[in-house]
């Protein structure tokens, strides 16, 4: 009897399990459902837990023996989903097995440019192909960098694996701010970013609404000094003269600004140095002296960025003309030696160079005109020489001296330009007049012309004295050499 139940106890079960069979063979299994989707074989949902399939490494990954096509696995190494499409293991978004997937590497992901220690940065990008066939990778820059702002990559194109540099850089007036900019990767049809956070720190702002008289940037804006290195961006307004009343004073100083700070300056007005005066007459024994040098417009004791775009005047004193002087000792007989002087003084420079005059003294007859003064403000011109070319009647008794002189003092040099060298010559003709029968009796017809260059007019100032500290010019570079156009005047260096 207990035998019976046994076996049929068995035969129980034994049935349960092929019923169960063969609905696991005709239906399909759901896991936290209990209708299971018809299309699918094995249908999961849950809120607080996941799909788990097996996790390995590259290596576990390549150590599995002929996997089967669909095997899926999550690779550790890369962080990705990949299946085995029966020629090799693809990434989930793979079209192919020739699919290029790389990877990009920033060495930094932010930086700063302060534009007085650092005008540039450089920025390392690294990429690496870890899957498909070998391929060029292109690198891109995607950015909204302000005007004034440049990014470059030394090496766009990587073959397969590599590095390239990404360059940064800054000029002085580009807008402070925090920008940021993407290096983008295009492999295929594969598409990779990177993204760079760069800060522009602001500089000082100086605006200049009203004319000025030797500027001196750090004293009038009471800015910091020595130790504390800044940036200042000055703008000129349009229709500002900013000028200079001596030659020994620049139109602008930076003043004490510490030697490592940077000046960035914007001019829409008008920067007009002081011009040389013309030279003064000489003694009786010289034949005049060279004219005054021009003052300078631009005086540099840091570092300097120009925007040469901005149609403003940057213009160095024009040079005094040179001055010229003749002395000659007459000797009429009887009446004895008379010490005669001819001379030009040289004009003044612009702007508002001095027309140079006589200095001489205790010459019994000294004919001179002298120089006429430079005028001003963007119109100004350089004053003209002296000028003799009329005749002298001097009579001394019964003598009557001619004196015609021939000649003219330099000129000085307008914004920018050297003074001129004068010339002169003289022609004496002296006449004694007797009584009747002898009459009048020539006692000396002669023109003295010395045969030599008389002294140079003086030089034109610097545009802009360096004083050995970098100079720039955006967006076209200023080369230290001499100007002569319509919005550079003098000379760099």
């Amino acid at each position: 009897m207990r035998n019976t139940s046994i076996y049929t106890l068995a035969i129980v079960i034994i049935t349960c399990f092929y019923s169960l069979s063969m609905k696991a063979q005709t239906n399909n299994v759901g896991i936290g459902t209990l209708n299971p989707d018809p299309t699918a074989i094995l249908h999961l949902e849950a809120t607080r837990q996941g799909f788990l399939p097996p996790c390995l490494t590259s290596l576990q990954r390549d150590s599995i023996v002929n996997p089967h096509m669909g095997l899926l696995i999550f690779n550790t190494t890369d962080s990705v989903l990949q299946y085995y499409n029966g020629e090799c293991w693809m990434w989930v978004f793979q079209e192919n097995c020739d699919d290029c997937i790389f990877d990009i590497f920033l060495s930094d992901t932010a930086g700063h440019i302060n534009r007085t220690t650092t005008d540039s940065l450089v920025v390392t990008v690294t990429v690496q192909q870890i899957s498909g066939t070998g391929q060029a990778i292109g690198l891109f820059i995607v950015s909204n960098v302000p005007t004034g702002v440049t990014t470059y990559l030394t090496n766009p194109i990587i073959n397969y694996s590599g590095s390239s540099d990404l360059i940064i850089n800054s000029t002085v007036f580009a807008q402070p701010g925090v920008y940021p900019i993407a290096i983008q990767g295009i492999c295929g049809s594969i598409i990779k970013y990177k993204l760079f956070q760069l800060t522009i720190d602001p500089c000082y702002i100086v605006n200049i609404t009203s004319p000025t008289v030797n500027y001196n940037l750090q004293q009038a804006n009471n800015l910091p000094g020595p130790g504390n290195p800044i940036c200042v961006v000055m703008t000129v307004y349009p229709g500002v003269e900013m000028t200079s009343d001596t030659t020994s004073k620049p139109v602008i100083t930076f003043g004490n600004l510490d030697l490592q700070s940077h000046v960035g300056i914007i001019n829409h007005g008008a920067m007009l140095a002081r011009g040389g005066n013309g030279a003064v007459g000489g003694t009786f024994s010289s034949f005049g002296n060279p004219g005054n040098v021009g003052g300078n417009a631009i005086n540099m004791t840091t570092r300097m960025t120009l925007m040469t775009n901005t149609f403003g005047y940057h213009w160095a004193g024009g040079g005094g003309g040179g001055s010229v002087g003749i002395g000659y000792p007459i000797n009429i007989p009887i009446i004895g030696t008379f010490n005669i002087a001819v001379g030009c003084g040289g004009g003044g420079g612009a702007a508002l160079g001095k027309g140079g005059t006589s200095i001489l003294g205790g010459i019994q007859i000294n004919i001179f005109d002298a120089g006429h003064d430079a005028t001003g403000g963007v119109m100004g011109q350089g004053g003209a020489g002296g000028l003799l070319n009329y005749t002298f009647n001097i009579p001394i008794g019964p003598v009557n001296a001619q004196i015609t002189p021939g000649g003219h003092g330099g000129d000085g040099g307008n914004y920018g330009q050297q003074g001129t060298m004068g010339s002169l010559f003289v022609h004496f003709l002296v006449l004694v007049t007797l009584p009747w029968p002898i009459g009048t009796i020539t006692i000396l017809n002669y023109t003295y012309n010395p045969g030599i260059n008389f002294p140079p007019g003086g030089q034109p100032g610097y545009m802009i004295k360096r004083n050995g500290f970098p100079l720039l010019g955006w967006p076209l570079m200023l080369p230290d050499q001499f100007y002569q156009s319509t919005y550079y005047k003098g000379f760099v260096n």
